[in-house]
């Protein structure tokens, strides 16, 4: 009980548990990260509730459009700093809202800056996003809008597509055989990044 009588033992201990916490959140960012290019093709065979297959912008962000029979409503963007962002209009106006003045297709270049002066780009056009900012199949017609949030999510609600995107993907390698260079990939990751999951 000599715990209780130090407050800087009691101190280390909040810590403890605080950081304990927020280490899942990390963890879960690195594990998917890693298991994204092994069990690519889980993208296409896995069915998801309210969202779409992830994607990765860079090694720092995963992306998760949140989808409504085809229609977009948002995206769920996580980091590897333990930190995740909803976002669901884009100039104030809702994602699922956001409509053509021109016959022609239009590609909306969407902005975040999550983090601060890093600044996420994801495309869209009216009928599907969807695909990481690095390979756009048209050019821009509209000006850039900028990413926002008019409805919040609870923490539950945020981090809820990333862990069960965790446990569909871990599901589809049980029942899936994979190449022996894809088998020691997993079994490094599952060593390291997705060990205390």
């Amino acid at each position: 009980m000599t715990l209780m009588k130090s407050p800087r033992r009691i101190l280390t201990l909040i810590l403890l548990l605080v950081a304990g916490g927020r280490a899942g959140a990390l963890d879960a960012f690195n594990c998917l990260n890693d298991l994204l290019p092994i069990t690519e093709k889980a993208n296409y065979k896995a069915k998801r509730k309210g969202v779409e297959a992830p994607f990765a912008i860079s090694s720092h962000y995963i992306v998760f459009p949140e989808t409504d029979h085809g229609r977009l409503l948002g995206f769920y963007v996580y980091s590897d700093g333990e930190k995740a962002w909803y976002y669901d209009s884009a100039n104030n106006t809702a994602l699922s809202e956001l409509k053509a003045q021109e016959p022609s297709p239009v590609v909306y270049e969407l902005v975040a800056q999550p983090n601060g002066l890093e600044t996420i780009t994801l495309w869209m056009n009216e009928h599907s996003v969807r695909r990481p900012s690095s390979t756009p199949t048209e050019e821009p017609t509209h000006p850039i809008l900028k990413l926002s949030t008019r409805k919040e999510k609870s923490q539950d609600a945020l981090w809820e597509p990333i862990y069960r995107e965790l446990d569909l993907r871990k599901e589809w390698i049980k029942n899936h055989n994979l190449n022996e260079d894809s088998f020691k990939v997993l079994s490094r990751v599952m060593d390291t990044s997705c060990s205390r999951l």
